[in-house]
């Protein structure tokens, strides 16, 4: 973010907030609740810590009641912990889910960019590394919902570029009739050095920037998000070929959230399913241990199912009735016994799992693992298509999204290069194949449209980015080895047809020929 400050100071002009009219509602802004935590910060929070390896308090909870940690008199928690097995499947799948995800880089020739147009954007993609930033928002959408990106002028480029924001760090968005209002936290770490005392300190600082049409007001150091805190505020116009645009670029999830302009969180649906494949190999772990199958006989107890953890190799607890509490242990009535064993065995543990597995790839959206096995041997790119449709369907709305917000960006970067460019947008293609696929089956689609008539060789390279140049000089070589190809069978086709077959018979000196389909029979030229 410093490095953004950096750009953004060096690049625009900077007002006096007090001197703003405009800005009233700005003012009404106040500590109201508005920035107070909703579900959507818990929920980015909880994947965070499953991504990164604290699963396991997660597990705890999601496992174990409350009362049963309250009124344990034992701390199995630590028991717990050593037999908990953690393996990162949300990080997993959501990397399958973005590396799977085509990457847009060409764009729709519906627009009729000019050559000159089409190279230089193509060089801009490959100059901002475009795969990644694609790769890298699919996995945003998949884990917090919505991703943003900032739009600022680079002086040293004289170029407009982006850079990320981090999506748990946006805290609301406001639509009004006439504008939309972006509200975003940012943390910095502020260091200051006295040489004469010898003092070095650094403390972290809290900004609120509020992004809206046609700029972005800073409230540098504030306090509990009160923007009356702010030791500095400052107005940031957009440049001029910006316009009154929204210097935020919002890529969102598929589903909206509800009474918010938030989407949904799709790794949300990943968790439940991510424990219960977690339960089943702490299970398997243990079961190891108890292999035994051990015995448990009670006397004079009943089963306490709040806090017995009925799995294979789990806990089980055992209360005395509280009829029999009143008595002395010598004098207890006469008792009954119960008996409990676990029979479960390590293959049904192993088909448990498994089971879990294909439910989590089907929640993603991907091939269940047994299926993926069960299609190992066949090459029928048309069966594997027909499984990979819920995947097709989010992977288009995702590049739909994309789409749409990047738009106005490949315009402003279109008037960098020509000034008088008077586009307001460019549209990314969103390619016909929506998942990942190999170079044999995009040729093998684009031979089959082009033999059914539904496109051509020249609409084809168009849509690939080629400019008229590229596409006149492709289709000329084209010309000329479909012309020499035809040339070379003629050729063949004549000296085939031309070719004389002789036997000669040496036993008796006749001799057989057959001469251009003469019909002579050459026997009587001999004589």
């Amino acid at each position: 973010m410093t490095r953004r400050k950096e750009l953004l100071n060096n690049s625009n002009s900077t007002f006096n907030f007090g001197n703003f009219k405009s800005l009233g509602w700005v003012m009404g802004l106040k500590h109201n609740g508005i920035f107070d935590t909703i579900n959507r910060d818990i929920e980015i929070n909880v994947i965070k810590d499953l991504i990164e390896g604290r699963a396991f308090e997660h597990w705890f909870r999601y496992k174990i009641s409350k009362k049963a940690q309250d009124n344990c008199g034992i701390d199995y928690k630590d028991q717990y912990q050593k037999t908990f097995i953690y393996i990162n499947f949300i990080k997993m799948l959501v990397e399958d889910i973005a590396m799977q995800c085509p990457v847009m880089d060409n764009f729709e020739p519906i627009q009729e960019l000019k050559d000159k147009e089409i190279k230089y954007l193509k060089e801009e993609l490959e100059g901002i590394d475009w795969i990644s930033i694609s790769i890298d928002t699919i996995k945003e959408l998949e884990l917090k919902g919505d991703c943003f990106y900032q739009i600022y002028y680079d002086e040293t480029l004289k170029k407009h570029r982006f850079t990320k924001l981090k999506s748990e760090n946006m805290l609301d968005i406001i639509i009004d009739e006439d504008s939309t209002k972006y509200i975003y936290k940012n943390k910095r770490i502020v260091k200051t050095l006295d040489i004469e005392k010898s003092v070095y300190s650094r403390r972290e600082v809290e900004d609120l920037i509020i992004f809206t049409n046609g700029y972005y007001v800073e409230y540098l150091d504030v306090t509990n998000l009160d923007i009356n805190s702010s030791k500095e505020k400052r107005v940031v116009m957009n440049t001029k070929e910006m316009g009154n645009m929204l210097p935020i670029i919002h890529i969102s999830g598929k589903y909206k959230r509800e009474d918010s302009e938030f989407s949904e969180i799709p790794s949300i649906d990943y968790i439940d399913p991510t424990f219960d494949t977690n339960t089943v190999i702490t299970d398997i772990r243990s079961s190891n241990r108890n292999a035994g199958s051990p015995r448990w006989v009670v006397l004079n107890g009943e089963l306490d199912l709040e806090r017995s953890v009925l799995d294979a190799g789990g806990i089980i607890h055992i209360e005395t009735p509280d009829k029999l509490k009143e008595f002395h242990s010598n004098y207890l009535p006469e008792t009954n016994v119960k008996s409990f064993e676990i029979t479960n065995s390590l293959s049904s543990l192993s088909k448990e799992l498994v089971f879990y597995l294909d439910f989590l790839y089907r929640i993603v959206g991907l091939i269940p693992p047994t299926l993926q096995e069960k299609m190992s041997g066949s090459d029928s790119s048309k069966a594997i298509a027909q499984f990979r449709t819920k995947q097709e369907v989010k992977n288009k709305y995702y590049m739909s999204s994309i789409k749409k917000g990047f738009c106005e960006f490949f315009a402003l970067l279109l008037k960098d290069f020509n000034k008088k460019s008077k586009r307001e947008k460019v549209f990314l293609q969103i390619p016909k194949i929506l998942v990942t696929s190999n170079v044999y089956d995009n040729l093998l689609l684009v031979a089959q449209e082009i033999g059914l008539g539904l496109t051509t060789m020249k609409d084809y390279l168009k849509t690939q980015g080629y400019s008229e140049t590229q596409i006149n000089e492709i289709m000329e070589n084209q010309k000329e080895i479909l012309e020499n190809s035809q040339l070379e069978t003629e050729t063949t086709t004549n000296n085939t047809n031309n070719t004389e077959i002789e036997t000669i018979e040496k036993d008796d000196t006749k001799v057989e020929t057959k001469l251009d389909n003469s019909g002579v029979d050459n026997r009587f030229k001999k004589s």
